[in-house]
């Protein structure tokens, strides 16, 4: 699919993205169970999960569809994961589904288009001056071949037959994206060190990125507000440190390649802080198709302690036994 992305136009999307009118804030602490599904060459499907967590709303936004590349079906995937609101997401969402219903017959689609629409959705957040932003990753996917374009901590790892998760895209942390993290110093940010606490009462460290010219009060939990993330859109404020424009990663899919997971970082936190990561495992290892992964996943985060908004989008790239 590399190739033909490169070289092919999107034509008009067979399958709308989900937009804010049919996927609505849920305030149930389970959003009711959600099925969309695409046929696709090699049995590909999608189901989605989103829960609003321990948050007063959902900031998350998620969407998928499908569009054709010469000829050929592509799901399109979206996750978007809004900070200081919900704006962010919604409309970076609406946003990608319009601008690839936009794309003309013979328009190159590859590496600069992308880094043309995440900074178009960018300015579009800056000029409607949002107090806060949003992470997003598009994921395009066709039977043999993934491109993902993302901004931001939403995270995208494909689950082997045996259930070992491989992560395709490295999450712009601050301190955990080591390149990222550089450029960031080098470029006169000011870093500081946020120790919280959670449930249990073990200190998380997190590093944030403080708005030019701001100061900070340091006490024993410091909730100062500021940016944990090297890139992002919107966020005019934190420029030039924070980039806008994409990385772009390419991934040719294996026969040992079962599912797709691409989640708002609330649902691998939430994985890790109770450490539910063996039991995801099993899940992914034993389930016979998408619908069951949701189903058992949603099961197992009702034991678990939500440590924000939680989006996700599991996408069946082989059938089992297939």
């Amino acid at each position: 699919m590399a190739a033909r992305l490169k070289n092919r136009a999107m034509v008009d999307n067979i399958m709308v993205l989900a937009s804010p009118t049919n996927m609505p804030d849920r305030p149930s602490r389970e959003a009711p169970p959600e099925t969309r599904e695409t046929e696709r060459p090699l049995y590909t499907r999608v189901q989605s999960y989103e829960n609003i967590g321990p948050r007063h709303e959902q900031q998350d936004a998620a969407g998928h569809g499908v569009i054709m590349i010469d000829n050929h079906p592509v799901l399109v995937d979206v996750v978007a994961d809004g900070h200081g609101g919900k704006d962010g997401s919604v409309i970076a969402r609406a946003a990608v589904h319009e601008i690839l219903k936009g794309v003309k017959a013979g328009q190159p689609l590859g590496k600069i288009f992308f880094e043309k629409l995440f900074l178009q959705i960018h300015q579009g957040l800056v000029e409607k001056k949002l107090k806060g932003g949003t992470a997003l990753t598009v994921t395009l996917v066709d039977g043999k071949h993934l491109v993902l374009a993302y901004v931001g901590d939403v995270e995208a790892k494909i689950a082997t037959r045996n259930g070992k998760l491989l992560l395709i895209n490295k999450p712009h942390h601050l301190g955990g994206h080591a390149a990222e993290t550089e450029r960031i110093k080098k470029s006169g940010a000011k870093i500081f060190e946020n120790r919280v606490l959670h449930d249990e009462g073990a200190r998380l460290l997190v590093q944030k990125m403080l708005l030019p010219g701001a100061t900070r009060n340091v006490g024993e939990i410091d909730l100062i507000p500021g940016l944990d993330m090297t890139r992002s859109l919107g966020d005019a404020e934190y420029d030039p440190h924070v980039l806008h424009t994409p990385e772009f990663v390419s991934h040719n899919l294996v026969d040992d390649d079962r599912f797709l997971l691409v989640a708002s970082d609330g649902f691998w936190k939430t994985i890790e802080q109770n450490k539910a990561a063996r039991y995801l495992a099993g899940i992914l290892a034993g389930a016979k198709d998408a619908a069951a992964v949701r189903s058992k996943i949603a099961a197992l985060l009702d034991e678990c302690i939500l440590v924000d908004n939680v989006t996700l989008e599991i996408v069946e790239l082989h059938k089992k036994g297939e």
